[in-house]
C-alpha cells in the first residue's frame, strides 16, 4: 500500500468516527428531550397520585392486623381440608348410590304423572256417578 493510499484510508476512518461521533451526539440530545418531557409528565402524575397513597395508608395500616390473622385461619382451614379428604373419598360411593336413587325417583314420578293423567277422565266420571247417587238418595229420603 502506497503512502498516499494510506493517508486517505486513515482519513476516512477519522472522518467516519467523526461521523458517528456527531450521530451519537445527536440521539443522546433528542433523548435529553424526551426524558425531560417523560420527567414532567411524571411529576404530573406524582403530584395526583400523592393524596391517593395518603388516603390509601390508613387502609393499609388496618390491613395489616387481618392479614396477620388470616394466617393461622388459613393454616387451620388446610388442616380440615386434609382431614376432610378421607371422608369425601369415603363419601362418594354414598352420593353414586344417592344419584341412582335419585334417577329412580325421577322415574317414579314421571310414570306417576302418566298414571294421574290417563285416570284423570275415569276419576271425573266416577265422582259424578257418586254424586248422582248421593243426589238421587236424598231425593229418596
Amino acid at each position: 500500500m502506497t503512502e498516499d493510499s494510506f493517508r486517505i484510508a486513515v482519513t476516512a476512518g477519522v472522518a467516519l468516527a467523526a461521523l458517528a461521533f456527531v450521530v451519537q451526539a445527536i440521539v443522546v440530545i433528542i433523548l435529553s428531550g424526551s426524558f425531560r418531557k417523560l420527567q414532567r409528565k411524571l411529576e404530573a402524575l406524582s403530584d395526583r397520585a400523592g393524596p391517593v397513597i395518603q388516603k390509601i395508608e390508613p387502609l393499609i395500616e388496618k390491613a395489616g392486623p387481618a392479614v396477620e390473622k388470616a394466617g393461622p385461619m388459613l393454616e387451620k382451614a388446610a388442616a380440615t381440608l386434609e382431614r376432610a379428604g378421607p371422608l369425601l373419598d369415603k363419601s362418594a360411593p354414598l352420593m353414586v348410590s344417592l344419584n341412582k336413587a335419585t334417577l329412580e325417583g325421577e322415574n317414579l314420578l314421571a310414570t306417576v304423572n302418566l298414571i294421574v293423567a290417563e285416570n284423570r277422565p275415569k276419576v271425573t266420571e266416577v265422582t259424578n256417578e257418586v254424586a248422582n247417587i248421593a243426589k238421587s238418595g236424598r231425593e229418596q229420603v
